[in-house]
């Protein structure tokens, strides 16, 4: 199939509108995509579409699937958008799609989805992405290799991102190439605040094709300063933990996996080189404070540069960097100098559960649900430079970090103090910190280990 790059763009965009909801069908609760749950959200722009329906993938549903059901768990309600194009799967095969929604994104999630499979409603479709990998998918999701519905002969799988977490070359979750529920993370800048200092943007340094980590880090050291008595760093984080996001574009990351096995990596050379790279950036450059939630600080102006996912484009993003009265932009994240650059992702995989009642019917609803030229969208980002950039990022090869997943599901520990507690490390005990935590990552890759068995 074709792909249009402006329909991806525009699909991916409809669901990163407005990730926190202050209800939902079941009486939900509101829940913010950065303070409380990365990668389980999405969100509403009030529009609806659904017109540009594609057709070839409709004609492949077997006619003997009409007037079946396809139940679904999801993890926010629906926005106009998709509920257009779930009416449209229903009008044109004649099969029914039901929704059941979590309160919020986070726990909530997780619970409707044990509860649905204690009671055994026969519920057919879940989500599960990076920071649940390979707990979810391993213990209530079935492989989908064999299901019948899927072909992944088909180029709309996004295979480099599926293959990421896929289980003994068995696929337990599909998604689409550019599909909505996916996040690329992004390097945002104030370019105001650059441009009143005299220095090179992060876009003059890409559009030039020398943005790297070191003209990143000499941007950071050139906007830290004090200004009327306050600090303003060069650099802010996206908030505790994500200091995976260096690990990821260095191609390193704490736990690693081969497709059949976990292993621990704390000991690996270029892990701790660069973990310490980061440290420093507190410690020895202090182009960064401590490691805090990032979106307010970038917002005031008291950091010029913020790495986060590229939600924060649209002008409905919680973040709300639409109301900033100076102009910000974004690039791609940085690449250590001379490593092809590629797209750091969220990952977001839909699975088929266990106790499945229509998992045919349910592969074939999926790879509408998911389809780009299913949707459409305008005028929804901040800028145009940033819409530029989500552009280049949707064609670019993807990278994601499993760590977390691995090791929230086993190690006794929470990822994201751990990855704080190094951050707050001195640079020369960085090492020692790392390794500190052998014992509680080992314990975690052995039973992750014993999972994908």
């Amino acid at each position: 199939m074709k792909f249009d790059l402006k329909k991806i763009v525009a699909l991916i965009m409809v669901f990163a509108m407005v990730l926190c909801f202050a209800g939902c069908d079941n009486g939900g609760t509101t829940s913010s995509y950065y303070e409380e749950v990365p990668g389980e959200n999405g969100g509403d722009n009030g529009g609806s579409t659904g017109n540009n329906a594609t057709q070839d993938i409709v004609t492949e549903v077997p006619t003997n699937l009409k007037g079946t059901t396809v139940k679904v768990l999801f993890w926010r309600p629906l926005t106009n958008d998709e509920k257009a194009v779930v009416a449209s799967f229903e009008k044109q095969t004649g099969m029914k799609v039901q929704f059941k929604f979590a309160a919020n994104a986070g726990g909530v999630y997780a619970e409707l989805i044990s509860a649905s499979l204690a009671a055994k409603e026969g519920y057919d479709i879940a989500m599960f992405n990076n920071i649940n990998f390979p707990g979810r998918p391993t213990s209530i999701m079935q492989p989908l290799n064999d299901i019948k519905g899927f072909d992944f002969s088909d180029p709309a799988w996004d295979k480099a991102l599926m293959d990421t977490q896929k289980i003994n070359g068995k696929y337990y979750g599909v998604n689409i190439v550019g599909g909505h529920t996916n996040e690329f993370v992004a390097m945002y800048f104030n370019e105001t605040m650059f441009k009143n200092r005299g220095v090179k943007t992060p876009r003059q340094l890409w559009e030039a094709g020398n943005w790297n980590w070191d003209t990143f880090l000499d941007a950071a050291k050139a906007m830290t300063y004090k200004e009327n008595g306050a600090q303003v760093y060069g650099y802010i984080n996206r908030g505790t933990g994500y200091m995976t996001y260096w690990l990821q574009a260095a191609g390193t990351d704490f736990i690693t996996y081969d497709g059949t096995k976990f292993k621990s990596n704390l000991s690996d050379a270029k892990l701790l080189n660069n973990i310490k790279y980061y440290n420093e950036f507190r410690t020895k450059y202090k182009i960064m404070g401590d490691d805090t939630y990032g979106v307010p600080h970038f917002r005031s102006g008291e950091a010029a540069m913020f790495s986060v996912i590229t939600y924060a484009m649209f002008k409905e993003s919680d973040t709300k960097f639409s109301q900033m009265s100076d102009t910000i932009d974004a690039v791609p994240f940085p690449m250590p100098k001379g490593q092809k650059q590629v797209a750091l992702v969220d990952s977001c995989l839909f699975g088929i559960l266990k106790g499945a009642k229509n998992s045919e019917g349910a592969a074939h609803f999926l790879r509408y649900f998911l389809d780009p030229q299913n949707y459409s969208m305008s005028d929804n980002f901040i800028n145009k430079n940033l819409e530029k950039t989500f552009n280049e990022l949707a064609k670019m090869d993807k990278r994601v970090s499993i760590s977390e997943g691995v090791v929230n599901n086993g190690a006794q520990v929470d990822f994201a103090n751990v990855c704080h507690n190094i951050v707050l490390t001195d640079a020369a005990q960085v090492t020692s910190k790392v390794k500190s935590y052998a014992t509680n990552f080992d314990f975690a890759v052995n039973k992750a280990n014993k999972a994908v068995k």
